[in-house]
């Protein structure tokens, strides 16, 4: 029963969030949209966190069906910011050439993961905005920061 439902929630999350970055009119608003999607899904959802860390986190087995549905919906996220990633650094070389998008990706999905997670810990969404100006600003102004990152 639990997988059925983060199945399904993969499935309503992921249109949320496409449709959400869809009425995004430029590259750079398109790669913040994933981030700034989270702020409307967590007022709405009362701050009672993710149901893919809520579910999975108490589960051991690392084989287990609920723990693939997570992986399922990481690695959907983390496509998702890939192929945003590499839309803004083909959308101005100039600025964001030298971004590196696999690690950009590694560190958004990071900020992202750890911003969703204090939402349900705290109650309260500041944590994404803070986390889109801070980690994500950096990344795209300082990426050699992201060389200083474990692989």
């Amino acid at each position: 029963m639990c997988v059925a439902y983060l199945n399904e929630r993969n499935s309503e999350k992921a249109k949320e969030i496409l449709d959400f970055v869809d009425t995004k009119n430029t590259p750079l608003a398109r790669f913040h949209g994933v981030m700034d999607s989270i702020e409307s899904w967590a007022k709405r959802t009362k701050y009672r966190g993710c149901q893919f860390i809520n579910m999975v986190a108490e589960v051991p087995d690392r084989n287990s069906a609920l723990r693939e549905q997570g992986h399922l919906h990481h690695d959907w996220a983390k496509e998702l910011v890939l192929k945003l990633t590499k839309e803004l650094i083909a959308s101005d070389k100039r600025r964001y050439g030298n971004l590196n998008a696999k690690d950009v990706t590694e560190a958004y999905i990071t900020h992202l993961t750890g911003a969703i997670a204090l939402a349900g810990v705290r109650y309260r969404i500041q944590s994404c905005p803070r986390g889109r100006e801070a980690g994500i600003g950096l990344m795209l102004e300082q990426p050699a920061a992201l060389n200083s990152l474990p692989r």
